[in-house]
């Protein structure tokens, strides 16, 4: 017997809260280009502002190919090496 287990619908990810002023922020799957189960998502690490943002994409069911200063002149070859399909 197989059983099926039901996946939520991901209208809104709830990211984080806001130290400074206690607001609840949240990021839509449209904000996040439509990242969903089974993408690869290269993530800038120097060139993100909010570090907890990179959990976004693990709500969605993604993977995270977390990258620190890559160099830009082999972004290309890094995102095929990877299996990169979104770049955020």
């Amino acid at each position: 017997m197989t059983q099926s287990v039901a996946q939520p619908a991901v209208d809104s990810l709830i990211v984080y809260y806001d130290d400074a002023t206690g607001e609840r922020v949240a990021l839509t799957a449209d904000e996040l280009g439509g990242v969903g189960p089974g993408d690869r998502v290269l993530i800038d690490a120097a060139a993100s502002e909010e570090p907890r943002i990179w959990l976004a994409p693990l709500f969605a069911g993604a993977a995270l190919v977390l990258c620190a200063n890559p160099d830009r002149s082999r972004l290309d070859k890094r995102i095929a090496a990877e299996r990169v399909t979104r770049v955020l």
